[in-house]
């Protein structure tokens, strides 16, 4: 990005007399601006921007020559674009929401909660926020019940690379492909500014989370297989139940430490008789217990067992070296982390690395839906899941630590490891091959194909129309239009005869090219 560019951004934000600010590198709102909550996801831009309205966006983008999806990465050499002012709350008259893409979950919940309504949305206390979690799809507790985040839009304000500002809706033949795009398609159209949601009534809810055992843990499996199994009824079932379960081992002072949790959840301040989640309470957990209480304090609860490692933890999506060197603050909690996923459809430890390689934790995380979740088309087809796809449901493997030194160590059992599941749960019948990768806590590793699968032709398509010079390949993300190349390349490779080897060489040096001219 040029020294021409930076400064036509300084100057639109001048002239906005501070409704818009622009933040050198080094300042206090640049260390704000590019702050994510792992210090292992910073890399470092070279100057950061708050816009504060949408005609300083537009004009952004089209000064800048490049943007990043907020709060998904930040750029090396780049602009860092923070949406935090974009934080409208509305509970329109028609019940639904209509909220700005620099809003987080937890302030969404707690809006909402004083106007006795909720929405499908994702983690609060962990500091998610709601662009990137409903651009990748969008898993929630209440999933079983309205669909996924994707399923519950509405209309999506985006601002494109070329500086247009887009009201898309399904309803609109003119914007109906790009808002098929932007449901699941991550971050290459543009610069989305708000969503409109359906919300549902809320009036409390019942659940908690129990801790159990080692000599516990397969009775607390039993349980969930027992909970999931009436749902195969569809016609006694009740959507408003969920669970998950969790093998959670931790490094405390030294020592490992190891329980399994089930994360209990109804969406209604009482159970029906008998209790749906009985069997979980006759095992006898060693800690907790369920009760009635509000969405906000159970969300919380639940979020904050992913984040709540004593005395620090780390998260990365990426591992890059950055040329400018990454400053102390600009991390809410400092150590390294990295999410992956397994897609099953039914219910290696890598422990064993905890204390050897700056381990703090280790989490396997079983997230059980229903059989149709992926039948809620109320807001009509989307980018993910593809179409006609059959309903899976992730494991999540979180992985902890502190040492930027077993940052290798940690990312190459831990594709060993999904690796290894998947084959196993594909032998057994509890996924099937080509089953579609769910990107929010999908690692890097991961191809556009195994995400979008038989729409990712069309969604390249889209991208191509709406981003013609390829603004947004800068931004962080899956680069699709790229991969989609690459995958085209093998192809031809395989038909010329060219062996494996040669061949995976080519396709890495094909990637390596087209990066460079599309930069």
């Amino acid at each position: 990005m040029s020294t021409e560019s930076f400064k036509k951004i300084e100057d639109i934000c001048q002239r906005s007399k501070g409704i818009s600010q622009y933040f050198r590198y080094g300042s206090l709102g640049y260390k704000y601006s590019v702050a994510h909550w792992l210090k292992s996801s910073c890399e470092v831009s070279l100057s950061a921007v708050e816009p504060g309205r949408l005609e300083d966006l537009q004009e952004i983008v089209k000064g800048g020559g490049h943007a990043t999806n907020p709060r998904f990465s930040s750029v090396e050499d780049g602009l860092q674009i923070s949406m935090i002012r974009f934080n409208e709350l509305t509970l329109n008259s028609d019940n639904t929401v209509t909220m700005g893409s620099g809003c987080l979950w937890d302030e969404v919940y707690r809006y909402l909660n004083t106007k006795q309504r909720t929405v499908v949305g994702g983690a609060g206390a962990g500091g998610v926020g709601v662009a990137g979690w409903l651009l990748g799809g969008g898993y929630s507790l209440r999933t079983n019940q309205y669909g996924l985040g994707v399923d519950n839009i509405i209309e999506i304000g985006v601002v494109t690379p070329t500086g247009d500002f887009i009201k898309a809706r399904q309803d609109n033949d003119k914007t109906k492909d790009l808002f098929w795009a932007l449901r699941g398609g991550g971050n290459k159209l543009g610069i989305v500014t708000y969503f409109v949601l359906r919300t549902f009534p809320e009036n409390g809810v019942y659940g908690g989370t129990l801790s159990y055992s080692a000599e516990k843990t397969e009775s607390a499996m039993t349980a969930i297989s027992n909970f999931t199994a009436k749902w195969k009824n569809h016609k006694t079932r009740d959507l408003k139940g969920a669970v998950v379960g969790a093998f959670r081992h931790a490094r405390v002072q030294g020592e490992l430490r190891y329980e399994f949790t089930v994360q209990c959840f109804y969406s209604a301040p009482n159970v029906p008789e008998p209790n749906p989640f009985q069997e979980f309470l006759n095992i006898g957990p060693d800690r907790g217990s369920l009760n009635s209480t509000t969405y906000v304090a159970l969300d919380t609860e639940f979020s904050l067992l992913h984040i709540a490692i004593p005395p620090t933890i780390d998260h990365i999506f990426s591992i890059l070296a950055a040329k400018y060197p990454a400053m102390d603050g600009i991390a809410e909690l400092d150590y390294r982390g990295r999410w992956g996923c397994v897609m099953i459809t039914d219910f290696t430890r890598l422990s064993d690395l905890m204390k050897e390689h700056s381990g703090l934790r280790v989490i396997l995380d079983i997230w059980p839906f229903v059989d149709d979740i992926f039948q809620h088309k109320e807001a009509g087809p989307s980018a993910w899941p593809p179409a006609n796809s059959q309903a899976v449901f992730p494991m999540i493997i979180i992985c902890y630590w502190e040492d930027p030194k077993d940052d290798k160590v940690w990312l190459d059992n831990m594709s060993a490891t999904i690796s290894g599941l998947n084959d196993f749960a594909k032998k057994n019948g509890a996924s099937y091959e080509g089953a579609p990768v769910y990107s929010n806590t999908t690692l890097g590793t991961t191809t556009p194909k195994e995400i979008y699968q038989s729409n990712l032709k069309q969604l390249v398509e889209i991208i191509r129309n709406t981003d013609p010079h390829g603004v947004m390949r800068r931004a962080g993300g899956f680069n699709i239009t790229i991969a989609s190349n690459a995958s085209r390349l093998a192809r031809e490779l395989e038909r010329l005869g060219i062996g494996a080897k040669e061949a995976e060489k080519l396709k890495q040096i094909f990637e390596l090219l087209s990066s460079i001219v599309n930069a």
